[in-house]
């Protein structure tokens, strides 16, 4: 057999240049070529697909409207308009922000589904779905005179970063060279709210009893130790507020949570009377409720300080989870005490009235507080606390001549 070797060198310098070249050509195309299959291949297993558009928003004209209002005394603008969404994608999608570039302000959103009637809350849009999507800014300073449109383009944000612009639509004045509503307005009524005057609409009974916590809150508040009109009853005490029992969260001068068999509760005559008006009306009204709380739940609305208020209604008529996602998104960052409030009274029903959380509702407080850079008080532990006991886990066996042994060989 020849030696491949010794002939090997002798026949490619008998080859002329052009076939050398033309097999080195040949062999970079080959490599180029397995390259381009071998990239064209990776994305669809390891890099997903993220689609670039998911929705098509068709405006109300009609529900596109701006009136007079007031963050803090301060005259302002709340604009308010609806659309029509419809995803056009093969996945959920969820709005996760919407905003005005010009005049700058975020929005607060509400997503109404279809099914079985209109649930008021921030839901995923299924896939091929249409829902209808109201969303409320407010301006501040007010950059138009009542009477006159304003016009303004709105942004939304999907979840994949997608933003969706659309086209400028014009905010008429809903009452041409009126004052400020008497919804948003500094506006408090003489009589007690536990007394709500039933033939109005159901925002200004709602705004009433708010603007009572209000006043209640300027008597009784943060700088008192209370939290307007909330008492808690604990066996024969009654606690200013949710008292200062969660100070105690994370030593042991008293338990994290009171005993199954208390009494123990939180009560608020505003709270008391909001829930009362709740059970008097008709699903479709009780949607309305709840939506015109949720509202007023903004770290730029006047009612901010007494987001606790809202807590406490929405927890008494099932509605925590809407609470939690509102507070979270809307309140979480104001510049007062108002999203604190909100936590602390969390943190007393936690506390005092643990009875009424169903595991799920526990599932929704851990959610809400996950990645939360405000304080959460004594949360944690005790829901810490409340899943040990409803899972019937017994506490660590103390032997206290070993523990003061442990601390002796400390020192």
């Amino acid at each position: 057999m020849p030696d491949l070797q010794h002939y090997w060198p002798t026949f490619l310098s008998s080859l002329p240049p052009s076939s050398l070249m033309a097999a080195g050509a040949c062999l970079a195309a080959a490599v180029l070529l397995a390259v381009r299959i071998l990239r064209r291949k990776r994305p669809s297993k390891y890099f997903p697909r993220v689609p670039t558009e998911t929705l098509r928003l068709v405006p109300l004209p009609a529900k596109a409207t701006w009136k007079p209002a007031a963050i803090e005394g301060r005259p302002a603008m709340h604009v308010s308009a609806e659309w029509r969404a419809t995803n056009i994608t093969d996945s959920s999608v969820q709005i996760v922000r919407a905003y005005v570039e010009q005049p700058s302000a975020e929005g607060l959103i509400v997503l109404c589904e279809q099914s079985e009637g209109k649930t008021w809350g921030v839901h995923e849009i299924a896939p091929h779905t249409t829902v209808e999507v109201s969303v409320d800014f407010w301006i501040d300073p007010p950059t138009k005179k009542p009477g006159k449109a304003l016009k303004a383009s709105v942004v939304f944000l999907d979840q994949f970063g997608n933003r969706h612009r659309t086209k400028r639509l014009a905010f008429t004045s809903s009452i041409p060279g009126a004052a400020a509503s008497p919804i948003d307005a500094e506006w408090v009524p003489e009589s007690s709210a536990t007394s709500i005057d039933r033939t109005l609409p159901i925002e200004l009974q709602v705004s009433a009893v708010l603007k009572e916590e209000l006043r209640r809150y300027d008597l009784c508040g943060r700088r008192v130790g209370g939290l307007g009109s909330v008492q808690t009853h604990y066996g024969p005490k009654v606690l200013c507020g949710v008292g200062s029992v969660w100070r105690e969260a994370h030593s042991s001068q008293g338990p994290l949570i009171v005993e199954s068999t208390s009494d123990a509760y939180i009560e608020s005559d505003n709270a008391d009377s909001m829930v009362k008006l709740y059970d008097t009306l008709n699903h479709s009204d009780q949607l309305r409720f709840v939506a015109a709380l949720r509202r007023r739940l903004g770290r730029y609305g006047e009612c901010a300080p007494v987001g606790y208020l809202t807590l406490l209604v929405l927890f008494r008529t099932g509605d925590l989870r809407e609470a939690l996602s509102t507070a979270r998104a809307y309140l979480q960052g104001d510049d007062g005490c108002g999203f604190s409030e909100f936590m602390l009274l969390l943190d007393g029903l936690l506390r005092f009235e643990h009875r009424r959380f169903s595991d799920m509702m526990l599932e929704d407080v851990e959610q809400f507080i996950s990645g939360l850079d405000e304080y959460t008080f004594g949360i944690p532990d005790r829901l810490a606390e409340i899943k040990r006991r409803r899972r019937q886990i017994p506490l660590p066996i103390r032997n206290p001549a070993a523990d003061e042994l442990a601390l002796k060989l400390v020192h």
